[in-house]
Order: structure tokens, then C-alpha cells, then sequence
């Protein structure tokens, strides 16, 4: 599909890339339990949230594709788009839109460019939808991920604040 920097792109293919999938989304689920305790152990999530994923996939005109490393065939990250998104609240742009939903690289294969790949295939796939915008969430305490979200052109549409409080 898309090559360049030692790294190509390509669909998932669950006989073969399932347990790398599986280990890459725990290894950013346990990276984001450090910014936030409250998250669940990856270990305890992993296949329902994966299931969960592949079931909206279908359901949203998704697809998920995987980074693989040229010389070594080892998988490096992954994403999911959904390519057509309602839109469910009345006080938004009733506009069907994409939504990333997820985009993880392992720490191994970070700061070579295969997230900024992943995004543009993950675009790519809006835009065969027809979709005109694409939204995403980040932890917003994980500094790198907003980071690289504002390098390859996202901004700020909706910041969703929390505040934790002591329960009796």
C-alpha cells in the first residue's frame, strides 16, 4: 500500500497480526495508566476493547491497518479509522464525519516517522468515504501524542475537562 522510511503499510490481517495488535495496544494502554492511574490494566481490556474496535469497524464503514518494518517484518504500530461517523449530539454539525480512533506505535519504532504514515493512510481512508473532517481523542496528558496530532494539521475542536473527587 504506502512505503517509505523502512516501513510499509498495509490491512490487517487477523491470522497473522492479532498478537502483535494485542501487545502493541497493551504496551500504550499501560503508557497512558502512567499519565492516568485510573485507567485500567491493558492485560484486563485488551480483547474486549479489540472486539469492541473490529465490531465499529464494521459497523462504520472502518478499517484498520498495520505499519510493518521493511527489513524485519515486525510489526510496528497500527491504526483504526472509521470512516463514517454520525453525528449524535443536536448542537453539532449534523455532518457525518471520520474518526481516528486509534494510532499507537511501539516504543521501539517511535521518532522514524511511522505515526505521521499511519495518519495520512488513516486520512486517506476519509477521504474515499467522502468525509470532509476527521476527529480524534488524545489523553491529554500524553504530551507526544498531541504533539504529533498538531504537527500533521489537528487542532483543538472540543476539550472535555474531568474533576475527581473523594467518594464516602
Amino acid at each position: 500500500m504506502e512505503s517509505s522510511s523502512g516501513f510499509s503499510i498495509r490491512p490487517y490481517d487477523a491470522a497473522t497480526d492479532r498478537a502483535s495488535v494485542r501487545r502493541a495496544f497493551v504496551e500504550l494502554q499501560e503508557a497512558e495508566r502512567a499519565l492516568d492511574p485510573h485507567m485500567p490494566p491493558g492485560e484486563l481490556v485488551v480483547d474486549a476493547y479489540l472486539e469492541d474496535l473490529f465490531d465499529q469497524c464494521e459497523r462504520m464503514k472502518g478499517t484498520f491497518y498495520v505499519a510493518v518494518e521493511d527489513d524485519t517484518g515486525r510489526i510496528a504500530g497500527y491504526v483504526a479509522v472509521l470512516g463514517e461517523v454520525p453525528s449524535e449530539e443536536p448542537d453539532d454539525d449534523p455532518t457525518p464525519y471520520a474518526y481516528l480512533s486509534d494510532l499507537i506505535v511501539l516504543s521501539d519504532f517511535r521518532g522514524r516517522g511511522v505515526a505521521t504514515q499511519l495518519a495520512r493512510v488513516a486520512e486517506s481512508h476519509a477521504r474515499s468515504h467522502g468525509m470532509s473532517r476527521i476527529r480524534l481523542q488524545a489523553l491529554a496528558r500524553n504530551a507526544d501524542a498531541r504533539r504529533l496530532y498538531e504537527r500533521v494539521g489537528y487542532s483543538d475542536h472540543i476539550v472535555q475537562m474531568e474533576k475527581r473527587f473523594e467518594t464516602e
